[in-house]
C-alpha cells in the first residue's frame, strides 16, 4: 500500500529505485515508461558486491524549503554591467562573482533595482537570498569539480543554468 502511494504522488523520473513485487502491473508500466533522473541500476551494491533491495530510493528535489542556510548574502557590482541584463553579485560567504541576469529586463533599469525590491538586505546592504529566484532571473558561475547537496542547493535558489539543464534532464552538450 505505501509504494502505490509512493507512485501515486511521485514523479516516475524522480523513483530511482522500486521493489516492483507487491505493485501492480499498471503502476510497472508507468514507471517503465519514463527514464530515470539518475540511472542507479549498477550502484546498489555494498564494497562487498552484496545486492541491496531498498523498497524504494526516491531523489529528493531541493525545493524551497531551506535545509542548509537562512539565506545567501550577495553585494551587487553596481559599476559593471551588459547592457543592463546581467550583473555581477559577489557571493559574501564564498568570495566568488555569482552573474544574475533578467530576461525581461527593461534598457531603463537594472538587475540590481529589480532585486532591491525583491530581497531584503542587512546591516552591510547585503541582498539575503532567501528564497529562491523569480522565474526569468537566472545564474550562472564556474562550479568546482566536486559539489554536495549544499552547493545543489545554493545553485537551485540562484536558477543557475546547470541546475535547470539537470532538472530538464538535459545532460548533453547537443541538447544543452
Amino acid at each position: 500500500m505505501c509504494l502505490t502511494y509512493l507512485t501515486q504522488y511521485t514523479d516516475p523520473s524522480y523513483l530511482l529505485r522500486l521493489d516492483t513485487q507487491y505493485v501492480s502491473s499498471k503502476i510497472l508500466e508507468k514507471l517503465e515508461s519514463v527514464s530515470k533522473i539518475i540511472d542507479l541500476s549498477n550502484s546498489l551494491t555494498t564494497t562487498d558486491r552484496v545486492p541491496l533491495i531498498p523498497d524504494a530510493v526516491v531523489l529528493s528535489l531541493i525545493t524551497s524549503e531551506d535545509k542548509f542556510v537562512n539565506g545567501y548574502k550577495i553585494q551587487a557590482d553596481r559599476h559593471w554591467n551588459d547592457n543592463l541584463y546581467q550583473t555581477i553579485f559577489k557571493d559574501i560567504d564564498e568570495m566568488h562573482d555569482i552573474k544574475i541576469g533578467y530576461i525581461c529586463q527593461k534598457q531603463i533599469s537594472h538587475t540590481t533595482d529589480k532585486l532591491d525590491r525583491l530581497y531584503k538586505k542587512d546591516k552591510d546592504e547585503n541582498l539575503i537570498i532567501d528564497t529562491l529566484l523569480p522565474k526569468k532571473f537566472y545564474s550562472f558561475w564556474n562550479i568546482p569539480e566536486s559539489i554536495d547537496f549544499k552547493y545543489i542547493h545554493k545553485m537551485c535558489y540562484f536558477n543557475h543554468l546547470f541546475y535547470i539543464a539537470l532538472e530538464r534532464e538535459i545532460i548533453t552538450w547537443e541538447s544543452f
